[in-house]
């Protein structure tokens, strides 16, 4: 069944769309919001184990006011509604999810942009079912930033964490990078990866596949796999003696080093290792002074830690938090939450 439902998915992926969506509207009748636990962290087990008012504060510092109301919104779900694995429904709908709705979460918007996926769609040859808005509508939050930002990446080397099956490296192609270089674990998400990109006529001197999980350091031992999976965090890891597969970890520095690029734009999403891997980037965020997508909502330590760690190592930055999910049901009340910052010297005057 696995192999039909893939050759079905790379071959007619219309049908297999309209089959999945199909097959979701029962999964949607009741609208649950439930929190991530198992991602490298407990967000409960966090709030309750530090003193959270000085952590958030710090969060909040420096940002905008709506970067402060998504900040608010966010904790706010993250201390009253339960964990995933605690296996509690809570039926919910647009009128009375906690801490309110953001503006991507409203009904209005909702319908705004799956218009415009789908006309996305008509250009662009991917799943609709794995299109997902923070990546094809909100370009990885730099629909949220100024002109000059979306200049100073133009025709510069991208980095992308967690290339998942090229997404990313399809939407960001708009901004006609140089090269991207792509960082992906998954054997099967690479193989998907190399699929979609021909489909969409990029070609292969556009980017550079790197097999690899990323960390803060090249020390750690390999991840071991019994199969191909999507997420470090999958039952599906296991110990080298029952291992099918084994992928090396690599901090950013090493692998910039190792390849010889230079990142004007990195996007990070990897399953809860943002916090290490900024900080296995230090040398590379402090000489090529990118502009950062970087997703914090696996797990505590990505969400409360990863800014104060980056304005401890980087002067005259500019720091938003944005939440791109376009629905606050389920784990979107959220997931998709992003932190973006860019160099102040891309805008005169700052």
């Amino acid at each position: 069944m696995r192999k039909q439902i893939d050759y079905l998915r790379l071959h007619y992926p219309a049908l297999y769309s309209q089959l999945i969506q199909f097959s979701m509207v029962f999964r949607r009748k009741n609208k649950t919001i439930t929190i991530f636990s198992g991602y490298g962290g407990d967000f409960k087990l966090y709030m309750y184990n530090h003193e959270m008012e000085p952590k958030v504060a710090q969060l909040k510092a420096g940002l905008d006011e709506y970067s402060i109301r998504t900040v608010d919104v966010v904790v706010t779900r993250l201390l009253n509604y339960p964990n995933r694995d605690f296996n509690v429904t809570i039926k919910n709908d647009f009128s009375n999810v906690i801490g309110g709705l953001l503006e991507e979460e409203t009904k209005e918007n909702n319908k705004l942009v799956t218009q415009a996926l789908k006309r996305i769609l008509r250009e662009v040859k991917f799943s609709s079912y794995n299109m997902d808005a923070s990546v094809f509508y909100y370009d990885h939050g730099l629909k949220y930033l100024p002109d000059q930002v979306k200049e100073y990446i133009r025709d510069s080397d991208f980095l992308d964490l967690g290339a998942y099956s090229g997404d990313s490296a399809i939407a960001l192609n708009k901004y006609n990078y140089r090269k991207i270089y792509s960082v992906e674990m998954s054997e099967k998400a690479i193989q998907n990866f190399k699929v979609n990109l021909k489909r969409n006529n990029i070609e292969s001197s556009k980017y550079q596949i790197i097999r690899a999980a990323v960390t803060d350091t090249d020390k750690n031992e390999p991840i071991y796999f019994s199969d191909n999976t999507y997420s470090i965090y999958s039952d599906k890891l296991t110990d080298e003696k029952n291992a099918k597969y084994e992928v090396p970890q690599r901090s950013v520095d090493s692998l910039v080093s190792e390849y010889k690029f230079q990142p004007k734009f990195i996007k990070a999403d990897i399953e809860g290792f943002g916090l290490e891997c900024v900080k296995g980037a230090v040398q590379t965020l402090k000489k090529n002074r990118p502009v950062l997508s970087l997703a914090i909502y696996h797990n505590p330590y990505e969400f409360f830690e990863t800014k104060p760690f980056l304005e401890s190592i980087l002067n005259n930055y500019t720091f938003m938090i944005r939440k791109m999910a376009i629905t606050p049901f389920g784990l979107r009340c959220h997931a998709e939450t992003f932190l973006l910052a860019y160099p102040n010297e891309i805008i005169p005057g700052n």
